[in-house]
């Protein structure tokens, strides 16, 4: 019933949905019923443990398990779902802090979603990763915890929420390791130097981050994804990130990261964009892309990054 109605409601026109959402205060990240149905949709689809432990290595790397086995990691804006915090307990870590500006995470959906997970796959992706002995141990006890259902979190995870972490730094436990994924592009422009100012305060010794950005016009994905670009039509940034994405692009992000040495943080990997969809980049000289992982690193190497189409005359 839950997936019906939120598929319905994605077959409205982008417009439609925007409005549906203001009007029942649902526009961005809240409590309301179209809150529980994504919490819903996500716990049996891209949050589903089995997706979110693919999903987490792709962002982290192959190294994932040796970096994060008895560390003290961050789920940054955890979510409805925050499975990516789960995956990270169950490849080693010493204890996982789900932190977020709202208190959104709904732990019935957690265990919902673990349940719902390929265990054969959950097991063969930590197997291939070597994620050290005592998996087998914690994959038990999570499914202990799902089939009991009893509203807490699951073993390991710590939910600290709300947090506004710009204004209260100290709010956001010191970590080794943190983890953000979709998280950033909903930030206002005009904060992102002072949140990810505040995350490095935070660092412990040789800590790292790890954040996937979604670039795109969140209200229609696939068809649309670029629409917050268009000078012809009204896009508030600093209003409207929330709910949309907050309009940076691939080489805003790069500007950023150049202007803000301290922060050690580099553009690892991009996903190029599809500039048919947006002919006015070439035009403009804009390079797109669909997402971006940035990652502590050494100075980036342009030539080095990874993407499925490297040209950019392309875009």
């Amino acid at each position: 019933m839950y997936s019906a109605f939120h598929s319905i409601f994605r077959k409205l026109p982008p417009n439609w949905r925007s409005r549906l959402k203001s009007a029942l205060g649902a526009d961005g990240h809240g409590q309301s019923v179209f809150d529980r149905l994504t919490a819903r949709k996500d716990a049996t689809g891209k949050k589903r443990l089995d997706n979110a432990l693919e999903s987490l290595l792709s962002t982290v790397g192959s190294d994932a398990p040796q970096l994060i086995y008895g560390k003290t990691c961050i789920d940054f804006g955890a979510g409805y779902v925050p499975t990516d915090g789960v995956a990270m307990w169950l490849l080693g870590a010493r204890v996982v802090y789900g932190v977020d500006y709202n208190r959104i995470a709904k732990p019935r959906e957690i265990a919902r979603a673990v349940r719902a997970a390929d265990f054969d796959r959950v097991e063969t992706q930590l197997r291939h990763h070597q994620a050290g002995t005592d998996w087998p141990e914690r994959l038990k006890a999570l499914q202990q915890w799902a089939s009991r259902d009893d509203g807490g979190f699951p073993p390991g995870y710590a939910y600290v929420a709300p947090v506004d972490v710009i204004a209260s730094p100290s709010r956001l436990p010191k970590f080794d390791i943190l983890v953000s994924t979709s998280v950033l592009e909903h930030i206002p422009p005009s904060r992102i130097v002072a949140i990810l100012t505040a995350i490095k305060s935070r660092e412990n010794d040789l800590a790292k981050q790890f954040h996937r950005v979604d670039l795109r016009d969140h209200r229609d994905f696939e068809n649309d994804p670029y629409g917050f670009l268009d000078p012809e039509r009204k896009f508030d940034a600093e209003r409207d990130a929330d709910s949309r994405g907050n309009g940076m692009i691939l080489s805003d992000w790069e500007e950023l990261l150049v202007d803000n040495p301290e922060w050690a943080l580099v553009v690892s990997e991009f996903q190029s964009g599809r500039p048919d969809l947006f002919p006015l980049a070439k035009r403009a000289g804009l390079l797109l892309a669909d997402w971006l992982i940035l990652r502590s690193a050494l100075k980036p190497d342009r030539a080095n990054l990874t993407s499925e189409t490297n040209d950019c005359d392309s875009a």
